[in-house]
């Protein structure tokens, strides 16, 4: 058999980064392909230019092909396999398949050899659909990064300009409002997460210290008080005195130290917790994403949200999660708790 391969340096993949090797790293997985099947490459065909336009080396494996100069064809990815999609699907599924010359898609892992013609075919449209879904979604996230807003950004209560501005719809402006209220205070809460990360890294060693010596001195202190009390219940012991009450007595009190102690112990490893990024309050407000806040997703509002007190249609307060945990900190460091009173 007679085997051909083509390779690309542009995609026809909206957004599709290349970088300087792609032409080698083509030609590689070609190569493992073709080692793979016995194959022998006979001839290899390459755009080279970065140039979406580009085609001499396309266009003369295409004249070969109908010159019947080779039976099989190998490409590491359709998308880089002439122009665009449909230049590829030309080619390969309406001028060379019907004329007995096979091809091979690496990244699909794709061999038209022993296919059907209604195989083919819906091998390539389901790489169209993708391709459109792909497109679509890569666009998308190309206007998001700028900051611009697609059609199907649109939500309830709200209504898009000409220009892709998202503006609040007069009819369903309760809703709208009270939705962009929300956004606000999770993305003040983000803003004071950040401020509470700018202090840890700054002073929080030297805060946290200062709150863990506290701390520290009961627990000392209340050592040494258990240790009194353990030597006169071992002197009682010893002495064997028959009068269980102070046995008593002493038990209660080395039972009720130990208990304090293992409290203040939990404290110390619960305040390690809030003076570092592992506190949940920062871990979770810190990865606040503004842009997909802004288009006011139910379920990215959900997760940041504890509830929202409402009369009637006005919002009277919102509870973000983990609140509890910012009480660790300073006031000073905590301007703003992240909720609206």
């Amino acid at each position: 058999m007679r085997v051909v391969c083509y390779t690309r340096f542009t995609s026809c993949l909206f957004g599709e980064e290349n970088s300087p090797d792609i032409i080698n790293q083509q030609n590689q997985r070609i190569k493992e392909f073709v080692k793979s099947k016995g194959y022998k490459l006979q001839t290899r065909y390459s755009d080279r230019k970065q140039d979406i336009n580009a085609d001499d080396a396309f266009t003369e494996m295409l004249n070969d092909g109908l010159a019947r100069k080779y039976d099989l064809v190998i490409v590491d990815s359709l998308y880089r396999t002439g122009k665009n999609l449909w230049f590829a699907r030309e080619m390969l599924l309406q001028t060379f398949y019907p004329a007995g010359i096979h091809f091979a898609v690496i990244e699909d892992n794709f061999c038209s050899i022993s296919k059907t013609y209604d195989e083919v075919e819906a091998f390539f449209e389901e790489k169209v659909s993708q391709y459109h879904q792909e497109t679509i979604r890569r666009r998308i996230i190309d206007r998001h990064k700028q900051g611009l807003l697609c059609w199907n950004d649109l939500k309830y209560g709200y209504q898009m300009t000409e220009d892709y501005q998202m503006l609040i719809n007069p009819e369903t402006a309760p809703v709208a409002e009270m939705d962009q209220a929300v956004c606000q205070t999770i993305l003040s809460a983000r803003e004071q997460a950040l401020k509470i990360k700018a202090k840890l890294e700054e002073d929080g060693g030297k805060e946290m210290t200062s709150r863990l010596s506290v701390y520290e001195k009961e627990i000392r202190d209340l050592a040494y008080k258990l240790a009194e009390l353990e030597k006169e219940r071992l002197q009682i012991y010893i002495n064997q005195d028959e009068d269980n009450s102070r046995q008593l007595e002493l038990k209660a009190e080395v039972e009720a130290i130990e208990k304090i102690i293992s409290s203040d112990r939990e404290k110390m490893k619960t305040l390690r917790k809030a003076y570092s990024l592992e506190n949940p309050r920062l871990k979770l407000y810190l990865e606040v994403d503004p842009l997909k806040l802004r288009l006011m997703e139910r379920s990215t509002i959900r997760k940041y949200l504890g509830k929202v007190v409402m009369d009637v249609v006005t919002i009277k307060r919102v509870e973000l999660l983990h609140s509890e945990w910012l009480l660790y900190f300073p006031k000073e460091w905590r301007e703003t708790d992240g909720s609206k009173k």
